[in-house]
């Protein structure tokens, strides 16, 4: 059974998932009760704010390096670029270093590892809302843009 590539598989997927929803689980739990009641309305504008921003840089960073992914490994296509841009990451890595953060800073600086916490939640949760609800959507334009553009010639 060990040796069987789809059985580990699903097990490292499941301890992902497992884990993937502790950090979820813990960072929603601290963030309602510890945090948010430090958060002015300035905050919800700089979160707001940062995620554009993060959404921005990671396209820019995709397509400034598309060049190098275009022609090692797999060679990523225009479509898969700005999927990738579009789609990013979850945010549970930034989440643990976060809860990290919140959990061992000095008592002295309670203020300011709240609002960093408040902005790394804050963030990841508008990656998990805005961009992981219009994949799909992403996708389909994507498709049908290749479409149009590429096949019509």
């Amino acid at each position: 059974i060990i040796l069987n590539h789809t059985s580990m598989h699903n097990v490292w997927g499941m301890i992902e998932w497992a884990l993937n929803t502790t950090i979820f689980l813990l960072a929603g739990l601290i963030c309602g009760h510890r945090v948010i009641s430090k958060v002015e309305a300035r905050d919800w504008g700089i979160m707001l704010l940062l995620y554009v921003c993060l959404n921005a840089t990671r396209f820019i960073t995709i397509f400034s390096l598309y060049p190098v992914l275009s022609s090692i490994g797999h060679r990523c296509t225009i479509r898969e670029g700005v999927f990738m841009s579009w789609a990013g990451l979850r945010g549970a890595l930034g989440l643990a270093l976060a809860l990290l953060v919140e959990n061992n800073c000095p008592d002295d600086l309670h203020e300011e590892k709240s609002k960093l916490f408040f902005y790394v939640a804050g963030v990841s949760a508008l990656t998990l809302i805005v961009n992981g609800t219009t994949a799909k959507w992403v996708l389909v334009w994507l498709g049908e843009f290749y479409l149009y553009f590429y096949c019509s010639r």
